[in-house]
C-alpha cells in the first residue's frame, strides 16, 4: 500500500507503463526492439510508430549510471524520479531509477 501512494515507487512506474498501453498508440500498436542490457545494469527498450518513439531505461543497480542517448528533443512520459537528468547526449539514472522518454523525429 505504501508504494501505491508513492509516485516515485517501482509499483507506480509499472502501473504508469501499463496505463500507457491503453492510451498511447506508440505503446499499444508500435513496433518494439528487444530488451538490451547496458553496462550490465540498465535495461533499455524502445517502441515506435512512425516518427514517434518512446524509450524506456531501468537502472537495476545500486549505482548511478550515465548513458549516451540520441540527440533530439526528449519529453518525459513517466518515471520514478520527477527530476530526471538529461544533459545533452547523456542521461544520468539514479540507483533503481526507471524512466520513459518520448522523442519525435523531425519531419523532412
Amino acid at each position: 500500500a505504501q508504494q501505491r501512494a508513492d509516485p516515485s515507487s517501482v509499483w507506480s512506474f509499472w502501473r504508469d507503463g501499463l496505463l500507457l498501453r491503453r492510451t498511447d498508440a506508440v505503446v499499444s500498436s508500435g513496433q518494439q526492439t528487444p530488451v538490451e542490457v547496458i553496462h550490465g545494469a540498465v535495461l533499455r527498450w524502445e517502441r515506435w510508430l512512425g516518427d514517434d518513439r518512446i524509450t524506456v531505461w531501468i537502472n537495476m543497480s545500486d549505482r548511478r549510471q550515465t548513458l549516451r542517448v540520441d540527440t533530439g528533443t526528449w519529453a518525459r512520459v513517466f518515471g520514478t524520479h520527477p527530476a530526471a537528468r538529461l544533459d545533452g547526449p547523456q542521461l544520468v539514472l539514479r540507483p533503481t531509477e526507471g524512466l520513459a522518454l518520448r522523442m519525435r523525429s523531425p519531419k523532412g
